[in-house]
């Protein structure tokens, strides 16, 4: 997903990319392996202008991701449209200012930098579709009025393991008990 800046017209350039989902699962690089690339993969629609040195995006990505509901742990598919908006500019304007301390305004935080003769659009991408990502996803249906998968997944084991265990706190007593049981029948 990489635009050479030489080749972008005086009104703007449209570019469109399209990666299967082994080549979207390396852009997304999650780092706890949560989020992976679904089967219908990244598209991304975008326009690129350059006036002067500063170059703005602007377009759409879609994507399909596979993540897992933290509700009911059951594997879902995310549909996720994210709006790409980026004010680049070069990195060189800023080197140099290591040395002295410079005061970021607010807008300062909207600009990302770009280095060389190729602007690689992915981290843009891969920020946009992470950003429109809910931090918690979820099936959208309530445990408490019937998941299925959360029976399945969570509420069974769960009950399951209710039954089967003890409270550790009484297991003193119960060796007392026991004891005393072997006492009688000696």
């Amino acid at each position: 997903m990489k635009v050479v800046l030489a080749r972008i017209p005086d009104e703007g350039l449209d570019v469109s990319f399209q990666e299967d989902a082994r080549g979207f699962d390396k852009l997304l690089a999650d780092p706890r392996g949560e989020i992976h690339a679904g089967d219908s993969g990244l598209v991304v629609e975008v326009g690129v202008e350059r006036v002067a040195d500063t170059i703005l995006v602007r377009g759409q990505a879609r994507a399909s991701l596979n993540v897992t509901c933290v509700r009911c742990t059951a594997p879902q598919i995310l549909e996720v449209q994210a709006h790409v908006d980026a004010v680049l500019m070069p990195l060189t304007k800023w080197e140099g200012t290591e040395e002295e301390e410079v005061e970021l305004k607010e807008g300062d935080l909207d600009i990302s930098y770009y280095e060389g003769e190729e602007l690689d659009l992915g981290p843009l991408v891969r920020e946009a579709i992470l950003l429109e990502m809910p931090q918690y996803p979820s099936c959208g249906i309530e445990p408490k009025e019937g998941c299925p998968s959360y029976v399945k997944h969570v509420g069974a084991p769960a009950k399951e393991m209710e039954e089967n265990s003890t409270d550790l706190r009484w297991e003193g007593l119960k060796a007392i008990k026991a004891s005393l049981a072997n006492n009688d029948r000696e």
